[in-house]
């Protein structure tokens, strides 16, 4: 029976080494979502090893016996990391994979996904809360967890783990102003690249406000 061979393109969204230099690797792909790949002797092949790395767009040649897939073969075609090069960006990067990992069912693709990776990485030169705030408002609401802000014209409060919002203070909640509630609207419908042009018109307390909630979120979702 021949094997079956496919190439997509993806990120490396986790590594796990085993016995005898093989690696169980997970990626995002463009067309086959996140994706386990099982990598035979990976530390003995100096080409492999070379080009495979976090941060990196990757092209994967892969073989597919049964329903597993094995890498044959792989190339960086643009490397993010050496915008990641202050520890509290590289931290950042790591829990966008972890999260990015966490929202994405296996098999299923999800390009909405792999391009907000591509956006959160190309926006090097922003402050690190402002790209926070990016990353976790469209992951959030592209996984179908966050509620659309825009039908209380007014300041409210949110649970974090029911997202039930008032109008009312509530047990458990985190205020939003209304200017917060209109950035938290703004950040979901905005493109990477109109950011990048107008981030500086918002206050930095008012995005640490943001980032807090945001992650409340994230901790119980």
């Amino acid at each position: 029976m021949a094997v079956k061979s496919v190439v997509t393109k993806g990120w490396l969204l986790q590594r796990i080494p085993l016995a005898n230099d093989d690696c169980l690797l997970t990626f995002l792909t463009e067309d086959y979502g996140k994706l386990n790949v099982f990598a035979s002797k990976l530390q003995r092949s100096k080409k492999k090893a070379a080009e495979l790395d976090y941060f990196r767009w990757l092209e994967l040649e892969l073989s597919q016996p049964k329903q597993s897939f094995k890498l044959k073969g792989v190339k960086a075609l643009t490397d993010f990391s050496p915008y990641l090069a202050d520890y509290k960006r590289m931290q950042f990067g790591f829990d966008v994979l972890k999260e990015s990992a966490k929202f994405c069912p296996e098999g299923e693709a999800n390009r909405d996904m792999v391009q907000l990776l591509h956006e959160t990485w190309t926006l090097k030169d922003l402050p690190l809360v402002t790209v926070e705030v990016f990353f976790y408002i469209k992951l959030l609401w592209n996984c179908g967890v966050l509620p659309r802000f825009d039908s209380v014209r007014s300041a409210l409060w949110v649970h974090p783990l029911t997202l039930v919002f008032t109008t009312e203070s509530q047990v458990g909640a985190c205020g939003l102003t209304n200017h917060q509630r209109q950035m938290l609207e703004w950040f979901r419908r905005v493109q990477a690249i109109d950011l990048a042009d107008k981030h500086n018109q918002f206050e930095l307390e008012d995005l640490k406000i943001l980032q807090s909630f945001l992650k409340q979120v994230l901790q119980n979702h």
